[in-house]
């Protein structure tokens, strides 16, 4: 064994397709990987894996006091757990995770899935903004090892810090292709997975299925837009071409994944962490494979 390796995220661990092929592919080198989440009200089972996982409870779900709660709930967590390496995946778990790991001598991984100060729900929020900004420029710098996602990130932050962040793209080693031919008589439909938050085209996509006929679309995640959404579909008399899937596990959406007629991915610039995205279902769709 290399070593004992803790990853940090704040949010429910069993749809993070990323943070489970991270994990993986650590135990696949070697590594005894912990990873540690959070459990919420509507959380399913956890599916098992090869690294072990953990969520905490916390009583408030989103806002500032889930932040508070969550952050001070890791640090007691961390200071319980034995690791040579810990893993802070972006600004909202870096406060904890330095302390935790400058208290066991662990060797400090920031992990920048995006330019987290600069994300669609922080643009039009000057003080939100300016209080990450801070936390980013007082806890990036002491972090002995940094990556992110895209070259334009790598170039930000160099610009910002003056540090050299390694670039890992979220790009599979292996296809999970599912062949279909043309003349295939499955049902067709238009798919988007992902968050639904603001910035992703969404409701775009929703006003235009008012004229696209003889298919569906499927939105395969939750978020910030989830009820907003509905409404519109509700609104527009959509209901029987929209179709919301919830949160789906990973295994499951590969399938869904591999057999969409068309797969959409659509970013609006609202802000530089868009403006720079390598977006994770670019990588999906790409990985499922369409056989047309």
């Amino acid at each position: 064994m290399k070593g004992k390796v803790i990853i940090a995220v704040t949010n429910d661990l069993s749809y993070d397709q990323r943070m489970i092929k991270t994990a993986n592919t650590l135990v696949a080198l070697g590594y005894a990987v912990k990873m540690v989440g959070r459990i919420r009200p509507n959380s399913i089972p956890l599916v098992q894996e090869g690294f072990e996982q953990i969520r905490l409870n916390c009583f408030f779900d989103k806002g500032k006091l889930f932040y508070l709660e969550f952050n001070i709930r890791l640090f007691f967590f961390l200071l319980s757990q034995e690791f040579d390496k810990i893993i802070a995946v972006d600004l909202d778990t870096i406060i904890p995770v330095y302390y935790a790991g400058k208290r066991r001598r662990a060797g400090l991984y920031y992990d920048a899935h995006e330019y987290f100060t600069e994300v669609p729900e922080l643009v039009h929020r000057p003080f939100v903004k300016r209080c990450w900004k801070w936390i980013e420029r007082k806890f990036v710098p002491k972090y002995h090892h940094h990556y992110t996602v895209s070259s334009g990130l790598v170039n930000l932050f160099k610009s910002d810090y003056g540090i050299d962040f390694a670039l890992i793209r979220n790009m599979p080693l292996k296809s999970n292709r599912i062949m279909q031919s043309l003349d295939d008589k499955r049902e067709k439909y238009i798919l988007y997975q992902g968050s639904l938050n603001d910035g992703r085209g969404l409701e775009y996509m929703i006003r235009a299925m008012q004229s696209i006929d003889g298919i569906v679309l499927k939105l395969a995640g939750e978020g910030d837009l989830s009820d907003a959404l509905r409404e519109q579909v509700k609104k527009l008399n959509l209901e029987d071409k929209v179709i919301f899937m919830g949160y789906v596990k990973p295994a499951d959406l590969i399938e869904i994944t591999a057999k969409a007629y068309i797969a959409v991915n659509l970013l609006e610039n609202k802000g530089l962490n868009y403006y720079y995205s390598l977006a994770n279902k670019f990588f999906d769709y790409c990985n499922g494979g369409f056989h047309r």
